[in-house]
């Protein structure tokens, strides 16, 4: 979002999905870097038992090449987002320049990493951008929602 907005003429349609960068008005951003990774994934899911793709994902005894892959994300965003903790102050009003950008705003209702409030406000914050909110769904609703996800793209990716 924060990329989109520094050069919106660079885009022709944007989509985001549980995105980070605003601080949510109701709720917190999951803290990742206080718990194991493991825990962090485990917490994207509304409900991991019904996702058959989570214990390929995330089963019981992870390799070591999955433990490293969770480490190397873990860093990358403790890089980009640490300060201030995931979110960027001034990216509600820098994301005003979009208004002739047409956005997708995804997001799971039951959302644990980034709660639906930022979403909400990713959504007042873009004109005329659209906001679909997905129920019984985390912060992975290409995952969680795979088929209401992918007609929801399908359909705002068409349009142009």
């Amino acid at each position: 979002a924060e990329m989109s907005s520094m050069c919106p003429a660079s885009f022709k349609q944007l989509v985001l999905v549980g995105a980070m960068g605003i601080r949510p008005p109701s709720g917190q951003i999951y803290d990742m870097f206080l718990e194991v990774a493991k825990e962090f994934i485990t917490a994207s899911y509304f409900n991991p038992t019904t996702t058959p793709e989570f214990q390929r994902i995330c089963p019981a005894t992870p390799t070591p090449d999955q433990v490293e892959a969770w480490e190397v994300a873990r860093e990358e965003a403790c890089r980009l987002g640490w300060r201030p903790y995931m979110h960027y102050p001034s990216l509600p009003h820098l994301l005003r320049r979009l208004r002739k950008l047409p956005t997708l705003i995804i997001w799971g209702r039951q959302d644990a990493i980034v709660p639906l409030s930022a979403g909400e406000v990713y959504h007042a914050s873009i004109p005329g951008s659209q906001l679909v909110i997905l129920d019984n769904c985390g912060h992975q609703p290409e995952i969680e929602r795979a088929d209401e996800f992918i007609r929801h793209m399908q359909a705002f990716l068409s349009r142009r």
